[in-house]
């Protein structure tokens, strides 16, 4: 039996679809460049529908369009 995923996604957890760091995540956040995002309090949510289609992956984040699961990256030198 298949797990289901949740609809809305922290921050950490888009991390695993996107190659860029927590703190760079946060900033596109809060400025509205990040897909999906909802703000909840003081708690940024993405929704992980969106994220994924804005990037054009699968839902699993070893099969995202670089094809590496980047969660345990602080930074991809590539973006600035």
């Amino acid at each position: 039996m298949a797990t289901k995923s949740p609809l809305l996604i922290d921050i950490e957890e888009a991390r695993k679809y996107l190659p860029l760091g927590r703190n760079k995540l946060y900033a596109m956040a809060r400025d509205g460049t990040l897909p999906g995002v909802r703000k909840f309090g003081s708690r940024y949510l993405v929704s992980r529908a969106e994220l994924l289609r804005s990037i054009g992956a699968s839902g699993n984040p070893s099969h995202h369009p670089g094809g590496t699961d980047w969660s345990n990256h602080n930074e991809y030198e590539g973006v600035r």
